[in-house]
C-alpha cells in the first residue's frame, strides 16, 4: 500500500491499522481473570489487545492489513486500541482524535523519506567476550 498525502482513505486505513494491529496501551486494565456470560452472549477474557486481535472482529488478526479498514470503519466498542466506550463518560482516551491525527499526519512523511543504509558487518560472534581478551 503506498501511502501519499493526498491518499486521506489510505492513510486513515494504515493508522487505524497501526492503532489496532499495535495499541498504545495493551496493558490497560479490565481484562477478566475469566471469560464471562452475559445476556445470553459469551465474552472472553481479553483486555485491548486480545480485541483488537479478535479473530471474529478482525480476521486474521495478526497479519497487518490496513485494508480492513478501507472496507469497513469500526464502530466505537469494535476497535479499543485507547480504552473502550464514550470518552465523555467511560474508559476511553479522550486524546485518541488527537492520536489519530497525528498519526495520519506522520504517517505519509516517513514513507516519504528518502535514506541509505550503509554497508555494515552484520556477523554477531558466538564466542563470550572475555575469550577474545584472554587469548591476546
Amino acid at each position: 500500500m503506498l501511502l501519499v498525502e493526498g491518499d486521506g482513505d489510505a492513510v486513515h486505513a494504515f493508522a487505524q491499522e497501526i492503532r489496532r494491529f499495535h495499541p498504545f496501551a495493551p496493558f490497560i486494565g479490565g481484562p477478566g481473570a475469566a471469560g464471562l456470560r452475559w445476556a445470553g452472549e459469551d465474552s472472553p477474557a481479553s483486555g485491548l489487545y486480545g480485541q483488537n486481535h479478535d479473530p471474529q472482529l478482525f480476521p486474521q488478526p495478526y497479519a497487518f492489513d490496513p485494508r480492513r479498514f478501507r472496507l469497513h470503519e469500526p464502530g466505537r466498542d469494535e476497535l479499543v486500541p485507547q480504552g473502550g466506550g464514550d470518552a465523555a463518560t467511560n474508559h476511553r482516551c479522550p486524546g485518541e482524535d488527537v492520536t489519530l491525527t497525528v498519526l495520519e499526519t506522520l504517517v505519509p512523511r516517513l514513507a516519504a523519506l528518502r535514506y541509505d543504509v550503509p554497508a555494515q558487518d552484520l556477523r554477531i560472534p558466538l564466542s563470550p567476550p572475555h575469550a577474545a581478551a584472554a587469548s591476546s
